[in-house]
Order: structure tokens, then sequence, then C-alpha cells
């Protein structure tokens, strides 16, 4: 999907062979900024992009270094007040949700009025039409490679 992103193809099945495409060697890699309320992507050091989040209130969000760990389509939210299916308008994840590691994670949001602000249990949202970007962009670890790395700091 990334792919078709950046070359501007509608439907990635149509790619035919000697078509030429825009390739990026990866990973991207992600630099949280907790104050600024950011989060930016690189590429081998090369500014790739920049997006609003909101972080965590009840528990705050942690700084470290991250690996991407899996990414999940639709997820299902288990928490307070209990479990939100994943096509249910009401679920806090929105459509995508990328794991961190140590319940930590990068999702979309049903509140985009969170955006901005320290407002939720520790993970870190971002607005549906960024959320899918990232989705698309930051690679899980694999046995092949590496996967993205997210640093998260004040």
């Amino acid at each position: 999907e990334l792919l078709a992103n950046i070359n501007g193809i509608r439907d990635p099945r149509v790619v035919r062979p000697g078509d030429q495409l825009k390739v990026l060697k990866g990973p991207f890699n992600a630099y949280v900024n907790l104050t600024r309320f950011e989060l930016a992507l690189y590429l081998n050091n090369l500014y790739a992009g920049r997006f609003h989040i909101g972080i965590g209130q009840d528990q705050e969000t942690p700084e470290g270094i991250f690996t991407v760990l899996r990414k999940v389509e639709n997820p299902t939210y288990y928490g307070q007040p209990g479990v939100v299916d994943k096509d249910d308008p009401q679920n806090p994840l929105g459509e995508y949700a990328i794991d961190l590691g140590n319940r930590i994670w990068i999702h979309g949001t049903n509140d985009p009025q969170s955006i901005g602000r320290a407002d939720s249990r520790g993970c870190i949202r971002l607005a549906d039409r960024d959320i899918k970007d990232v989705f698309q962009i930051l690679t899980p670890k694999t046995e092949r490679s590496s996967g993205s790395l997210v640093q998260i700091k004040r």
C-alpha cells in the first residue's frame, strides 16, 4: 500500500512487469516528542513527515526506544470499560494499531478532540487520516528485518 501511495497507484493489483516505481529502502523510524505532542518520521536520518498526537494521562506514556513488533488492522479493544468490538464506533483504538510492546501502542482514535492533549491511558493516538499513513510506513520486526524503531522522549 505504501508503494502504491508513493507512486499514485489506486489499485496495486494493476502494476504490470516493466512499470517503473519509486521505491524507498527502509525501515522508517519514528521520534515521538511528548512535550510537543508530535510524531516525526525519518528515513535514513532524512525527515519524512510530522504528525500531531495525543498521549497518556492516567498512565503516563513511557520514554524509551521501542521496536515495532506487529501491526493490527481493525483491532478489538480490551480494557476499561470492557471489550469493544473492532467494528464498534465506540472503539477507542480506531482502525489501525501498532504494537510497541509493554502495552504501548500507536493507534487511531474515536475522539479526534483528544489529539494534542494528555488524555489517554498511556498510548500514542493519531487522527484517523494520519494513523493510516503511519501504519503503512512503519514496519514490524521480522527474521529478515530489524523493524522500525520508535524513540519516545520529552
